[in-house]
């Protein structure tokens, strides 16, 4: 049985974690709560984190600032918390109440994989996780929830189910077809699915998978799988994220999934992170307290014209010798424990939210420098200009300005 679903939003994950140590019988009433509500959640709304949190326990939370929860994201993560909540609760067969539809039996009705199966549940579709003995869980769908969602997703689930159902003859005309495409256009697989999905009413991802398997079939000579992305690649990848342009587009102009595209963004992040040379014999936890000067005073504007930089630097700043080394012991440990935790990177499937906290980190550590720094910034003036005999100012603009 694959491990219990994580909710992906930290209102839920949260709320998880609270309730688990509730009694059964009350896991057992937040999960038919859970049930209604995921059937009147709309994905285009806004759920405040008291509302979420009374529809599911009865109790609504006195939250100064509630935050929001986008009504997708939520419908998402219900099937998770509900997951999770029933493993909690120790559910079995016995607990079941009503009819109940198991992956098998609901992949055969609806005519879909498992793996559609799974989309679905971030869709709203409720599972329970039922402890069967001898250390097998399964999933079960109570059949209200099942038929609630099939009201709500009629027409997709006639599009998934009639997919499924394609014969022999009708993939073959979906192939020559494609093999049109690819030898007139030069066209990639998955614009070749697009083309044919958006013609023939079906998913392009099932259209694509198809397409695969048929040229697999073949002996792979008309879609050629990609290989795994070159260091250029990679560096491509994330100037492109830099610039904001979607990983979805640049997987179109690249013949990659979307998927790919990403990962090759955060291998490319990973190569440059590795490529700073840090030591990595620290430790990768840091603690910073609260109220310590590393937390707080760190935005410094620079200036951007070379009269102003020099009246700047001649101004006198009083170091504060606290502060000088709350903030140079907190930089130490955070380019440290950012060199320890980028030396355990793995090779490829590197995790994007890995990445984000270790360049968090090197952000920090470059904000506590510039502090630092602007500190000393009368030193420097003063020792460039004994160095010289005279003020910088006296220099010719463009050789003060390399200096």
């Amino acid at each position: 049985m694959p491990r219990v679903s994580t909710p992906r939003t930290d209102v839920i994950a949260e709320l998880g974690e609270q309730l688990r140590f509730a009694s059964k019988r009350t896991l057992v009433r937040h999960l038919d709560r859970i049930d209604e509500l995921a059937t009147q959640v709309d994905p285009a709304g806004l759920y405040p984190e008291d509302f979420v949190v009374f529809r599911v326990t009865g109790y609504r939370p006195q939250v100064d600032e509630p935050r929001l929860i986008p009504g997708d994201a939520l419908r998402g993560d219900l099937s998770a918390l509900a997951e999770r909540l029933s493993e909690s609760a120790g559910l079995t067969e016995d607990d079941l109440t009503g009819e109940v539809e198991t992956v098998a039996s609901l992949t055969e009705r609806w005519g879909v994989t498992r793996r559609t199966l799974e989309r679905y549940r971030r869709l709203g579709l409720i599972a329970r996780r039922v402890d069967l003995g001898l250390g097998r869980r399964a999933l079960v769908f109570g059949r209200a929830g099942v038929e609630a969602f099939e009201r709500a997703h009629a027409a997709r689930l006639e599009r998934a189910g009639s997919f499924t159902r394609l014969d022999e003859a009708e993939l073959r005309r979906l192939w020559r077809r494609a093999q049109r495409y690819r030898a007139r256009f030069g066209w990639s697989i998955n614009r070749v699915a697009q083309r044919l999905a958006a013609r023939t009413g079906r998913s392009a991802e099932g259209v694509r998978r198809a397409l695969r398997r048929m040229d697999r079939e073949a002996g792979g000579g008309v879609f050629p799988e990609p290989g795994p992305p070159t260091g250029r690649e990679r560096m491509v990848a994330v100037r492109a994220a830099r610039r904001g342009i979607e990983p979805a587009l640049l997987a179109r102009r690249s013949g990659r999934r979307k998927s790919a595209v990403v990962r090759a963004w955060h291998e490319g992040r990973a190569d440059l992170l590795r490529s700073l040379g840090l030591p990595a014999s620290g430790s990768a936890a840091v603690d910073v307290p609260g109220a310590s000067p590393a937390r707080w005073g760190l935005v410094t504007r620079g200036e951007t014209d070379l009269a102003a930089l020099l009246a700047s630097m001649r101004g006198r700043r009083t170091p504060i010798a606290v502060e000088e080394r709350a903030r140079a012991s907190a930089r130490r440990a955070l380019v440290s424990a950012a060199g320890a935790r980028i030396a355990a990177l793995p090779g490829s499937s590197v995790s994007g939210a890995e990445l984000d906290e270790i360049e968090t980190m090197l952000r920090w550590a470059t904000l506590l420098k510039a502090a630092l720094v602007a500190t000393q910034l009368r030193l420097v003036i003063d020792t460039l200009e004994a160095r010289l005999g005279g003020p910088v100012d006296s220099l010719p603009p463009t050789r003060a300005g390399a200096l």
